[in-house]
């Protein structure tokens, strides 16, 4: 059976439609994302193609080298570069990795096209003739190059798949996409040329390589639909998560980091995609918190302002950083979706406040307020209590006779000394002035006299040494025990009449 012109609109008029159609789908899916943008101007080249070799064939032979080798092969290598883009873009976004070379080498073919327009291998009028309806073009060598050209960045499309079903052997969906296109890319080769070798000459157009490259990209349109491959506004959503203030990574159950913006790098001192982040965590000594916080969020599903403590990448100082996260369910993968923001400056300044508060900056003991509240709880819990009240004779006389940064320096070196007389869960604190006083858990009352007396020898026989005199400690020590029905109010007041008692002791047997 013989075609007539009629054919044409099968062959030519319907394809044009359809790409056209294919062109504005997917860039009304995002018109924002260059995959979108790439996907649609390589439909749209190719429908122009088609235009372009209908013309071809409704002319003289006469047009038929230019319109071929300038039109036609333009176009073709320029929308086959588009969709080898398209793939290297599947490839980065999916695998999260960033090519080392400059995009624009995808598009080497087109000049190569060009000297190859003007090179002698070009065909000329006498390489074309009519074959029933079609214009045939027996120009063997320049037939070559393109054939070769489609079949190579063809095969560069298969080898980026296979490349990409390893990369993404942890993420179900991703690989099942690279899959798809790699399985349907080899079945293109196949029904390609089962179809040239099957069916007569009569029934098949000259740019009939260029069908296979229109099913590739239409299966690609399939898997961007299907696979959910670039998301509506996708590069709007990637700029704010990369942009945003706020530490954002994903990880999956491996512990390995698949997504991160550029806060979150900053912390963790690099990009650690594609990196070992386990080891990464052991060296920084983070592996055990991560490892628990894990632990909660598998068991709760979702951890909202956890705040936690880790050592930082570079400096190893500790950071205190605010974390939401929410597990996250997708195709048989987990994945852990983790924000987080450093409060490490929230908490230091809230501590200087609560040392400001409750701490005495000379001595770095606690102060009145501080030792009210926590030695009367620790007073309540245990039985056997005991408060001691110490004052420093002769205080006086050494502001009024060497200054009084001197009796500062006094005050000083006498918190030091007390502070480091006792440990948890004794206590020591300074009241105010020249006057300290130490709770004590006792655990054998004979023990008391003895730690008075290691105190006091302890006390006075450190010299303070200040601008070259010798200034010496002489404290006055009351003690009293917590004995059934008085309080730790009570309790205070007979330690520090004791201490009066004392006072009044020394100042009677000693001269400063």
């Amino acid at each position: 059976m013989n075609l007539t012109t009629d054919a044409y609109i099968l062959y030519f008029g319907i394809p044009i439609v359809l790409l056209l159609v294919m062109a504005t789908i997917a860039f009304k899916n995002n018109r924002h994302a260059r995959e979108h943008q790439l996907l649609a101007g390589s439909f749209t080249l190719y429908s122009l193609l088609f235009m372009a070799e209908w013309f071809r064939h409704l002319s003289d032979l006469a047009y038929s080298p230019f319109i071929t080798v300038w039109v036609i092969g333009m176009l073709t290598v320029s929308a086959l570069s588009m969709i080898v883009h398209v793939c290297v873009e599947i490839i980065e976004n999916h695998t999260k990795t960033k090519w080392p070379f400059w995009k624009g080498w995808l598009y080497i073919c087109v000049p190569i096209q060009s000297l190859v327009a003007l090179s002698p291998i070009a065909p000329t009028t006498e390489h074309f003739s009519r074959s029933g309806i079609w214009i045939i073009r027996d120009a063997p060598i320049y037939n070559a190059w393109i054939i070769t050209f489609v079949l190579g960045a063809m095969a560069i499309n298969v080898c980026m798949f296979i490349y990409g079903i390893i990369k993404t052997r942890h993420k179900k969906k991703s690989q099942h996409l690279f899959i798809f296109l790699c399985t349907m890319t080899l079945l293109n080769y196949v029904f390609y040329f089962m179809i040239s070798s099957t069916i007569a000459p009569i029934y098949i157009p000259s740019i009939s390589s260029v069908y296979m490259i229109i099913f590739l990209a239409l299966f690609i349109m399939v898997g961007m639909r299907y696979f959910d491959l670039f998301p509506q506004y996708e590069k709007r959503y990637i700029t704010m998560f990369q942009r945003s203030s706020i530490g954002k990574f994903m990880i999956d159950e491996h512990l390995q980091i698949q997504e991160a913006n550029e806060e979150a790098s900053r912390y963790l001192g690099k990009n650690m995609i594609d990196e070992d982040f386990k080891q990464y965590l052991e060296q920084t000594g983070n592996l055990q918190q991560v490892y628990d916080l894990k632990a909660r969020l598998d068991k709760q599903g979702e951890l909202n302002h956890e705040v936690a403590i880790f050592r930082h990448a570079r400096h190893g100082k500790q950071l205190h950083l605010a974390i939401h996260a929410i597990k996250i369910e997708s195709y048989g993968d987990v994945f852990y979706y983790v924000m987080f923001r450093d409060q490490t400056h929230e908490v230091l300044q809230a501590a200087k406040i609560h040392e400001l508060a409750f701490y005495d900056s000379l001595t770095h003991l606690p102060n009145r307020a501080a030792f009210m509240k926590e030695a009367k709880q620790l007073f309540e819990q245990h039985a056997q209590s005991g408060l001691v009240v110490l004052d420093l004779n002769y205080f006086k006389q050494i502001n009024d006779q060497f200054g009084h940064a001197a009796g500062d320096e006094v005050l000083r070196v006498t918190g030091q000394l007390l502070n480091n007389a006792v440990q948890a869960p004794h206590m020591a604190a300074r009241l105010g002035g020249d006057e300290f006083v130490l709770y004590l858990k006792i655990d054998d009352i004979e023990d008391v006299p003895k730690f008075l007396y290691k105190v006091r020898e302890r006390l006075e026989s450190q010299a303070v040494i200040y601008e070259g005199n010798r200034l010496q400690i002489k404290p006055s020590i009351g003690y009293a025990q917590k004995t059934l029905g008085l309080t730790f109010e009570q309790v205070l007041h007979e330690a520090d009449t004791k201490m009066y008692e004392d006072k009044a002791f020394l100042k009677g047997n000693s001269a400063y």
